[in-house]
């Protein structure tokens, strides 16, 4: 997860103001599932919603930190969907920290080597 957020952070298509964005929507759709697992509205994104594709879906790490926390591309394509069987909170929660450290730290991923 903490490298997907680097690679995002050193992104060059991505400005400060962009990826900074792309981290607090993130945030935004984590935290929301963590506080109403059981609701589906929170769990599912439709792919062609115009602020997800101009804040997330733009980037390719955006799209794969959504799918390491569970979420799936739904059969149909339309949908990124978090199956409820398949929130992990313990898991939702470090990505939330993840998140967090990358939008508040300045030096979040400079001063560590890439694998």
């Amino acid at each position: 997860m903490r490298e997907c957020l680097r690679s995002l952070k050193r992104n060059p298509k991505g400005d400060d103001g962009s990826v900074r964005r792309a981290y607090q929507t993130l945030l935004k759709i984590i935290g929301n599932v963590v506080r109403n697992p059981d609701e589906d509205k929170f769990r599912t994104i439709r792919l062609a919603n115009p602020v997800f594709q101009d804040r997330v879906r733009s980037f390719d790490e955006g799209m794969g930190f959504l799918q390491m926390c569970g979420f799936e591309i739904t059969e149909d394509g339309e949908f990124l969907h978090l199956p409820r069987n398949r929130v992990d909170k313990g898991l939702l929660n470090l990505a939330g920290l993840q998140l967090q450290s990358a939008s508040t730290n300045p030096f979040f991923g400079l001063l560590e080597r890439p694998n």
